[in-house]
């Protein structure tokens, strides 16, 4: 069963997240998705590019990252992509199944319209290394005053957003959708 925190955060509040989780871990980052080399380029979380800002304008399109042992060989799965722009070429997928000793996370953040998608920290395995980090992530985000709503953690700046009437969204492609679930988080806050 895979378990998973959810939150919405701004990048000034989720970049001192990432770092506390680096002070008590040691770990490194690596781009969910496709490669055309072997060896996918393993980061430090301050070289995550632009933290709490989304990548799409859905929280499961934005862009994810493995977060792994410092030190640790990525277990990659090699195939031969039949993308149009990469066609006929071998490629390598980085991918949580394959790396037993792993967290997901996807950062996600404000989209160019302005709404807040969530972000996610997530595991599909049961290990001491996927139980540290999840514990350790849940412990910043309580250190940092996020707010724990429903089944969301938000930031001291998501709040504010959603208090000013900005949309808290796992898509922003329907911005005219109804604000009623906005305003059924807006109204269990203290």
């Amino acid at each position: 069963m895979m378990k998973q925190i959810l939150f919405f955060a701004t990048p000034n509040d989720i970049q001192p997240i990432i770092s506390a989780l680096e002070t008590t871990n040691k770990i490194v980052f690596a781009r969910v998705g496709s490669y055309d080399i072997k060896d996918p380029p393993l980061i430090s979380g301050a070289e995550i590019p632009n933290p709490g800002v989304a990548t799409n304008e859905t929280a499961s399109g934005s862009d994810s990252y493995l977060v792994v042992p410092a030190g640790s060989r990525l277990n990659l799965h090699p195939y031969t992509s039949e993308d149009s722009d990469t066609f006929g070429r071998k490629m390598w997928s980085v991918y949580s199944g394959f790396n037993d000793e792993s967290v997901e996370m996807t950062l996600a953040g404000i989209w160019e319209d302005g709404t807040l998608l969530p972000g996610s920290v997530r595991s599909m395995h049961n290990n001491e290394f996927a139980k540290k980090i999840m514990r350790d992530f849940q412990a910043s985000l309580k250190k940092a005053k996020f707010e724990k709503v429903q089944s969301w953690w938000l930031s001291t700046e998501a709040v504010q957003m959603l208090r000013a009437g900005k949309r808290l969204s796992t898509t922003a492609v329907h911005r005219r959708q109804n604000m009623t679930y906005d305003r059924s988080i807006l109204a269990e806050l203290r």
